[in-house]
């Protein structure tokens, strides 16, 4: 019939050791019930880092009743202690849904309990759930706050089963927990940018916040490691930087660093009167400086005739770190985007000058609002003999109208063959519903325009309707071609352009959309035969390929192209496999009047390091620019053949698309694991810079795990879909 008590004691600062005379009681812990005066031994008291104290009891009445702990939570300080009321019907700290007894739920502590730093709490407890194959025996995160009343009081709750068998009862088992690292006294959060003079500094801006608990006076700034200083080293606040708050700094230099190694430096906040306050060791990430950066990217989203925004005007201002002026840029995009220019080049006359900044805009169309589209730029000296790239990504963000799910593709540019005097057209319909369906589909949108003067009929076009049955969440692909002799009967011999369409329906609705491209008879242009491929490729082999160049005009001209894929790890070699190979492929030739010439180049992948991307299939693209006229985009595909490195412990077998009531969007990744691993799941959107990706076991599930264990075999994965396109790989690590 007693209460179990907590008491305190001070301590003596100098040794340590207790006060005598000072033990002092804190407070009762609260009985179950008026019919049951009494609670349990308290095995844990924890104070979060704002004060609020945290018991959890632990049940020792009889073996195995171990339903009759509770967490419970108090603010306040020494004889103000103030219990936090429970919620109407339960515990605001409910450890598990399980009651024994006719007990309330949540009473499963199992004596452990650790506060984070923002006051939510990580306990120990059994029974926090007890479903058909699914018991969980474990840890409990609860929110700040509490978390749900009954009869879901675990709905908000992450819980874990320590030995992660959910069909075993861990009854008894369990103890403490803690949580490490403690929380920081301070969080600097900031960015670091590439020197803005030949030989100079990164320089570093970053936001503060001092959570010591002391207002803080002045910083100091030690040099640790991957740096021989930092400038300035010292920094006053004036006013002071208040426990809680936050400052923005910016310019302090980061001395000595070395690109790709992480520079280290200890943070010391000091009080008025020079004592220390807070000490943290700090590390940033120094860059691998590309040739240029990109400072800001403003993106002016254009609606088409049905207000449905079909284009974008991209601004983009860069910062030039080369010691050459840039004058010349390329913009190369692929699949069904296009450019205007077509030919993707923009003139940066009269130039960006080292070491200084500059805007340039382009348009590019085909984008959906929302999405993310990514581009690759090079930007060159002004002969010509200096060059570099890199891969730039820019949100649609734009409040338009929003495409129906269902939608297609068409290839972007057609371009036509003088040696068939045709263009081959590829029509893709994507069904998103979970059922099959049939669309009609038509040529439609053949109006000229000024960058596409010449009129073609549905006749030039075979077939010029049809239909299509396409599965649940799949596609289904349609060859048309297109008779091109109006666009070679330009009688200036440069060639023609086309507008066309097709306009896909839901057989039996008024639910449509078109997907629209270009007929392009250039008088200089390329043709890769074979393509888009896939082209099979070992890794650390080759593969060649061959570029048809034809210039029908009666003038000799002049032909830039360019060979790269939007991923890191090809290598592209021009006309022998003894030249040197290099990601971006750049080459010029000169073809004379009439005249056709085919130019070897090979595709080659490296031996992969822990930095490379490996897939199944690499996308690239061959830019053909002739100064001066419209280019054109050839995108093809690598597929990676049955390769002479060893076989990957993980390899994803497919990637698709569920819809889940409740949930939304997920990505279902399967794969098979050749042996004992631990799979994780990584995110990126530029296939460089990766992040693990929380995913779930279960469609519908919330995406909250890390990693998952398994012994081999086939494993799937859901994630929560928050981009419109977005890069995922499977990281495996075994034995």
């Amino acid at each position: 019939g007693n209460a179990n008590e907590v008491w305190s004691v001070e301590l003596n600062p100098v040794d340590g050791d207790f006060v005598p005379g000072t033990e002092y009681l804190e407070f009762a812990v609260p009985p179950w019930s008026p019919g049951q005066p009494f609670s349990q031994p308290v095995a844990s008291i924890e104070f979060s880092p704002n004060g609020t104290l945290f018991i959890a009891e632990r049940n020792t009445r009889y073996c195995h009743a171990v339903h009759k702990g509770r967490v419970i939570e108090y603010t306040g300080a020494t004889t103000a202690w103030v219990q936090t009321p429970d919620t109407s019907g339960g515990l605001v700290h409910a450890v598990g849904n399980h009651a024994q007894g006719g007990s309330l739920p949540g009473q499963n502590s199992a004596g452990g309990v650790a506060a984070d730093c923002d006051d939510s709490i990580w306990a120990t407890g059994d029974a926090l759930r007890l479903d058909a194959g699914n018991v969980t025996y474990g840890l409990q995160h609860i929110a700040p706050c509490g978390n749900d009343p009954p009869p879901a009081p675990v709905t908000n709750s992450v819980l874990i089963d320590l030995d992660g068998n959910l069909s075993q009862y861990d009854k008894s088992l369990l103890g403490a927990a803690d949580i490490y690292p403690a929380c920081s006294c301070l969080e600097l959060i900031g960015e670091v940018h590439c020197p803005t003079e030949e030989g100079g500094d990164h320089t570093f801006d970053f936001t503060i916040t001092n959570n010591s608990g002391q207002d803080a006076h002045s910083m100091i700034l030690h040099p640790v490691s991957g740096t021989t200083g930092i400038s300035p080293a010292t920094h006053l606040f004036s006013p002071a930087l208040a426990n809680g708050a936050s400052e923005t700094l910016t310019g302090f230099a980061i001395q000595g660093a070395t690109p790709g190694v992480p520079a280290c430096f200890r943070v010391i906040l000091l009080t008025a009167d020079r004592e220390v306050c807070c000490s943290e060791e700090v590390c940033v990430d120094i860059p691998e400086c590309a040739c240029f950066e990109v400072l800001e990217a403003e993106v002016e989203c254009v609606p088409g005739p049905d207000g449905v925004v079909d284009k974008a005007v991209i601004t983009l201002t860069i910062f030039n770190y080369e010691p050459y002026t840039l004058h010349h840029a390329y913009v190369t995009v692929g699949g069904n985007k296009a450019l205007d220019p077509p030919s993707g080049y923009i003139d940066l006359s009269p130039g960006i000058a080292p070491y200084s900044s500059g805007t340039f805009s382009f348009t590019l169309c085909n984008v959906v609002p929302g999405e993310l589209c990514c581009f690759t730029l090079s930007v060159h000296s002004e002969d010509w003999e200096e060059c570099c790239w890199d891969e730039v990504c820019v949100e649609i963000d734009c409040d338009q109208v929003e495409p129906s799910d269902d939608h297609c593709e068409v290839t972007q540019e057609v371009v036509c063959d003088p040696a068939t005097g045709a263009g081959t057209i590829t029509l893709t319909v994507f069904n998103t519903g979970a059922v099959g369906k049939n669309y009609d589909w038509n040529v439609s949108s053949l109006a000229p325009s000024a960058a596409c003067p010449v009129a073609l009929a549905a006749s030039d076009f075979s077939p010029p309707s049809g239909s299509v049955f396409v599965p649940a969440f799949g596609s289904a692909t349609v060859t048309l071609t297109v008779d091109c002799t109006k666009l070679h009967a330009d009688p200036g011999g440069q060639g023609g352009c086309a507008n066309y369409g097709i306009t896909v329906c839901e057989s039996g609705t008024n639910h449509c959309f078109t997907c629209t491209g270009i007929v392009l008879a250039p008088g200089v242009f390329g043709l890769l035969e074979g393509a888009p491929g896939p082209y099979g490729v070992e890794v650390g082999g080759a593969v060649e390929m061959s570029l048809r160049l034809v210039n029908t005009t009666g003038e000799q001209r002049v032909v830039d192209y360019r060979v790269g894929s939007s991923l890191a790890w090809p290598e592209f070699q021009a006309r022998s496999c003894c030249d040197a190979a290099s990601p971006l492929l750049s080459e010029t030739v000169l073809l004379g009047p009439g005249e056709t010439l085919q130019v070897p180049h090979f595709a080659h992948l490296p031996e992969p390091t822990d930095a490379t991307t490996i897939v199944d299939r690499v996308p690239f693209q061959i830019s053909i620019s002739p100064p001066g006229e419209r280019g054109h985009v050839i995108d093809a595909l690598l597929e990676v053949s049955p390769r002479g490195a060893p076989q990957p412990l993980v390899a994803v077998r497919s990637i698709t698309c569920v819809e889940v009531e409740h949930v939304g969007w997920q990505v279902q990744i399967d794969a098979e694991v050749s042996g004992a691993a631990l799979v994780r799941v990584e995110s990126s959107l530029d296939a460089e810079r990766w992040e693990r990706a929380r995913f779930a076991a279960a469609a519908g599930e919330e995406a909250e795990l890390e990693a998952m264990s398994t012994g081999g075999g086939s494993v799937r994965f859901f994630l929560d879909m928050d981009r419109s396109e977005q890069l995922f790989r499977l990281v495996a690590e075994g034995d």
